[in-house]
């Protein structure tokens, strides 16, 4: 499930409204499929005997295709996704970070009603950001294996980004990639749980550069952190692992 009223900004009576409302309809299903384990204390808990988590992870498919660090001798950052605006993401925050950082190169990829900012400032500052379009899986599984370090622009403004760490992340583990996340969100969570990147405060340019340096700066520490999350992908989060919980799950509700 995911909870509609906390994937838009709304007035807080209308939201705790919403809430209840799906609260009540998950407490009345013959079953619960979350897909963060965070989600139950989103709605303060669901009455029901059957819960389970399946995290939304892309089947295994990087095995097959190459994985290139420090392409062009610059430290790449990638970050793809949906950009709108009703999402709040830190996008100003994350390309005035980068425009001050030597040796590094921001690749942006995806779709949205902030596509014509992302294109301006890319235009204003070549050399550091390149928007590469809405591209397919293929392309952005690539340019996955290829970054140096992952980027996802969700801030803890919109409450659903508090609760679910969404596919992108989970790639990015399958990749092996360390991850720069932002205070407040379930990646946030995630990236410390298992030591695969690091947090910063997502309106702070300051660390987020400093971060981001860190990393490019110590190739070792990146590495670990890329090895870390590869690790738990394997051991946590691979759909092999969905899979069988899937079915044990289907097995309980069919009872």
């Amino acid at each position: 499930m995911d909870v509609y009223a906390d994937s838009i900004v709304l007035p807080e009576l209308i939201r705790v409204i919403g809430t209840k409302i799906e609260k009540k309809l998950a407490q009345l299903a013959d079953g619960v499929i979350l897909i963060d384990e965070s989600q139950a204390a989103e709605l303060g808990g669901i009455e029901n005997s059957h819960v389970v988590t399946i995290y939304d992870t892309p089947p295994e498919s990087c095995k097959q295709m190459a994985s290139v660090h420090g392409k062009n001798n610059l430290f790449t950052i990638y970050c793809s996704g949906f950009f709108r605006k009703d999402r709040k993401p830190n996008l100003d925050e994350l390309f005035a970070a980068v425009k001050g950082i030597n040796n590094v190169k921001l690749l942006i990829s995806g779709y949205g009603d902030l596509v014509a900012h992302i294109e301006e400032a890319s235009a204003q500052a070549q050399d550091k950001i390149e928007y590469l379009g809405f591209i397919s899986h293929e392309q952005v599984l690539q340019h996955t294996l290829e970054a140096d370090l992952l980027v996802i622009t969700r801030t803890c403004v919109l409450r659903n980004n508090r609760y679910n760490c969404g596919s992108n992340f989970l790639r990015a583990m399958m990749c092996g990639k360390p991850f720069l996340a932002f205070n407040g969100t379930a990646i946030a969570d995630r990236v410390i749980e298992n030591d695969c990147g690091l947090v910063v405060d997502a309106y702070n340019t300051n660390e987020i550069q400093e971060a981001i340096i860190k990393l490019r700066d110590n190739p070792q520490l990146c590495r670990k952190m890329g090895e870390n999350a590869r690790k738990a992908y394997e051991h946590k989060y691979k759909w092999e692992v969905m899979e069988q919980r899937l079915a044990a799950f289907y097995q309980q509700v069919n009872v």
